[in-house]
């Protein structure tokens, strides 16, 4: 795992933040009492910005571990999330601002995270796509809830959205 400390991260997005690598699942096989795995797995997230290819940052994964006498070391791209930007102008945007305005009476909190959401898929495909609801509780590592009440003005803001979008 040292290895991945190797790994080029570059430069990060000014709205996004930075790129990372962090292992987070380790297997291995066979389980079975008494006996020696043969097979490890390492599952690695390796942050995407703007314009990385999964490809590529497998690649700088398998370049940076390298050859390991030994053993054999096979890197793939697995699942993968994208990073997603929106244009605040785009009409969608503009119309789910004024609706929270209107509904809600205050302006809405925008923010992008950290790191990446479905969002990404759609707007890698050219559809502005943002993230809008309510949270609750203690994402992702608590309680995770939300009030009905909430729930229940979000569903306001995005109907009020759809009818003046349709006008």
């Amino acid at each position: 795992m040292d290895l991945l400390k190797k790994v080029p991260l570059g430069d990060s997005d000014p709205l996004l933040g930075r790129r990372h690598v962090i292992p987070y699942q380790l297997s291995f096989e066979p389980l079975a009492p008494h006996t020696l795995p043969s097979l490890a797995r390492l599952r690695v997230d390796r942050r995407l910005l703007p314009g990385d290819q999964p490809e590529e940052a497998a690649n700088d994964i398998r370049e940076s571990i390298g050859e390991l006498d030994n053993y054999q070391v096979t890197v793939t791209t697995g699942e993968y999330m994208l990073p997603a930007l929106c244009d605040p102008y785009h009409l969608g945007v503009e119309s789910l601002m004024q609706s929270h305005r209107q509904i809600m009476g205050v302006e809405p909190d925008t923010f992008y995270g950290q790191g990446t959401f479905d969002a990404g898929g759609p707007a890698a495909l050219g559809v502005p796509t943002v993230m809008y609801g309510v949270g609750g509780g203690d994402w992702p590592l608590g309680d995770d809830f939300v009030p009905i009440s909430h729930l229940v003005e979000v569903a306001k803001v995005m109907a009020h959205t759809i009818v003046s979008m349709l006008g």
